[in-house]
């Protein structure tokens, strides 16, 4: 007979809980850690009640460490991000995490599942510390930046898309995060980033500035894509990967291709960024000098200096709203933005950006300005708040009430027939507002009132 051999029971447990984390032929959870694809929901190890979307990469083993991304949407949709960023992960080897619970709101909850999720990934994968990355969208993006400045030292580089102020803490002076900012030039939050890479770079931080078409949302697969190739050259130039010669200079043509476009439909100021930002950033490769010379050359362009200049203006109007302590204060900031829409051109533009961001703060000091009997100064709120935000139902049927009482019967009766269309139709509350008290007579009153039993 053969010699019989035993395990202690110590050595058991690890074997089988191996097999359980990894998965093996005969595991039964080897379907929640499957390669290469996107899982959904992978429920915490620590904590039953949080769940995460995760991608591991094709070529993922346990045997090394892996550099990690953690994702965070403002809605929970772990999965979103994972999705727009898993050929990225793919082609560069991450690990994405993407949570499942952080969500807009009450900064308590989001701290919870960030903790929850921040200690399973770590205990449960190979993650490279010096290679740790975060990014996120709206409110997202300032939870992921949140997470980063929570753990000092240990991120590489964070992405923020369509919000860049983790609003708990501030960016030291001096970190040696990279940051990638991607905002679309409609987004309401393009003054937020364009202040801050402007505060960026005057502390020498590392960072690239990336606007693109499109309003306030996710940006597209091909523009991640791009920002995780900014981490991966980042990481080349830190020394944390090996250099890629034909790897880098392939981006500065990239990049250098992208400028020309830009400058191409007359977007320079677009134009100068990005020729400014490959200058500096891939400083020593080739094609790096003619970045720089093309951003020297559009820094003199006229129309880019004008650019600067309302940008400039529009940064400052942007602090002014922000920033007032006051009601008297927000009303003249608010009056300024609304003389230099008035200018057309790019003034329209940023005008538009800032009372978009502004329109719920719009409304509310129009309620507030209602209440005082300051009616002028509600009419203009509700009115200049519709302009960008046309389908809000309460906001017009407060401008009926602030035009009835200044006595303008024909405009309350114009946005009280809006309210209606937007669905403002509570028929009994609009006949006892003693708000509407003026324009009870009016004959387009009466058809209002009359619609609203069909």
């Amino acid at each position: 007979m053969g010699m019989k051999y035993s395990r202690s029971p110590m050595l058991l447990f690890v074997l089988l809980t191996s097999a359980a984390l990894w998965g093996s032929p005969e595991s039964p959870r080897v379907k929640q850690l499957q390669k290469g694809v996107v899982l959904p929901r992978v429920v915490c190890r620590m904590d039953a009640d949080y769940s995460y979307a995760l991608y591991l990469p094709s070529g993922y083993t346990p045997d090394r460490k892996w550099p990690v991304i953690f994702c965070f949407d403002p809605v929970g949709r772990g999965q979103l991000p994972i999705r727009l960023l898993k050929d990225a992960a793919e082609r560069f080897g991450y690990i994405l995490a993407g949570s499942n619970d952080s969500r807009n709101g009450p900064f308590p909850p989001i701290l919870k599942a960030q903790q929850v999720l921040w200690k399973e990934i770590n205990d449960r994968f190979p993650v490279d510390p010096s290679r740790t990355y975060a990014t996120g969208f709206s409110g997202g993006s300032r939870a992921a930046l949140l997470l980063a400045l929570s753990h000092k030292g240990r991120f590489a580089g964070v992405i923020s898309c369509g919000a860049f102020d983790a609003e708990r803490k501030s960016i030291p002076r001096k970190s040696d995060m990279s940051f990638y900012m991607l905002v679309g030039n409609e987004d309401f939050n393009l003054l937020e980033f364009t202040r801050f890479d402007e505060k960026l770079t005057k502390r020498g931080h590392v960072h690239w500035l990336e606007i693109f078409d499109g309003p306030h949302r996710w940006p597209p697969q091909s523009l991640m894509l791009r920002a995780v190739e900014y981490m991966q050259a980042d990481a080349m130039r830190r020394g944390l990967v090996p250099a890629d010669k034909a790897f880098l200079e392939g981006q500065v043509r990239e990049r250098l291709s992208w400028a020309r476009r830009l400058e191409a439909r007359g977007e320079l100021l677009r134009a100068y960024r990005e020729f400014h930002q490959t200058g500096l950033f891939y400083a020593g490769t080739k094609g790096a000098d003619e970045a720089a010379s093309a951003a020297a050359r559009l820094s003199k362009n006229p129309r880019v200096q004008e650019a600067m200049k309302v940008e400039d203006t529009f940064e400052d109007l942007h602090a002014r709203l922000t920033g007032a302590t006051s009601t008297e204060d927000l009303l003249r900031a608010l009056r300024a933005v609304d003389i230099e829409r008035r200018h057309g051109g790019e003034s329209a533009r940023y005008a538009e950006i800032l009372l978009r961001m502004s329109a719920l703060q719009l409304s509310q000091l129009g309620g507030d300005m209602l209440r005082r009997g300051r009616y002028s100064e509600a009419a203009f709120c509700f009115e200049t708040s519709l302009s960008v935000l046309p389908g809000d139902r309460v906001a017009a049927y407060n401008a009926a009430c602030a035009y009835s009482r200044l006595g303008r019967r024909g405009e309350a009766v114009k946005w009280l027939r809006k309210a209606v269309e937007n669905g403002f139709t509570n028929r009994a509350f609009i006949e006892k507002d003693p708000d509407l008290e003026g324009i009870r007579k009016e004959p387009g009153y009466a058809e209002i009132i009359d619609k609203l039993h069909e």
